[in-house]
């Protein structure tokens, strides 16, 4: 959007921080009061098993600093914190200044990887993209089916 001139830098970056704010906000509050529903309560039972919660309850300010830089711990990073003493007030104030230094880094990131990938991708002839098109999508499907056939291969008592 920001590159075809549709949204600023700034407006995209908002964008992004107001949809991962929300989130976050969410995750943490809906683990706090109702922890025993649904979504809420299979993350906990994962987070509270996971190798993560020790460190958390040692480090909470840590993962809260951190969580959102780190790949897989975006849902559970809240979830996590939910179950410790930090306080929703905190959390809040902790979250809204990481998510805006996140927001910022990653919409620039994007717009220049953007750039640089419409340079390249911008020269293809026509059936070129047919076959990237194809290649992607076999690399979809066979994706999904590895990890399908792996949830069929464990046992119960590890699913």
């Amino acid at each position: 959007l920001q590159g075809a001139g549709l949204a600023s830098g700034p407006g995209m970056a908002l964008m992004v921080a107001l949809g991962a704010w929300s989130a976050d906000q969410m995750w943490f509050l809906l683990s706090r009061h109702a922890p025993d529903r649904g979504v809420v309560q299979r993350l906990r039972a994962k987070a509270a098993a996971s190798r993560a919660a020790g460190f958390v309850d040692r480090h909470r300010m840590v993962l809260a600093l951190t969580y959102r830089f780190v790949p897989g711990l975006r849902i559970a990073g809240p979830v996590l914190l939910a179950q410790t003493g930090l306080r929703w007030p905190v959390f809040l104030a902790i979250n809204t200044g990481v998510v805006a230094v996140w927001a910022s880094l990653f919409t620039a990131i994007g717009y220049h990887f953007g750039l640089a990938t419409e340079h390249v991708l911008g020269r293809l002839h026509p059936h070129h993209w047919t076959g990237l098109l194809v290649a992607v999508a076999v690399a979809g499907v066979a994706g999904h089916l590895i990890l399908r056939r792996r949830s069929v291969q464990k046992p119960p008592d590890q699913a």
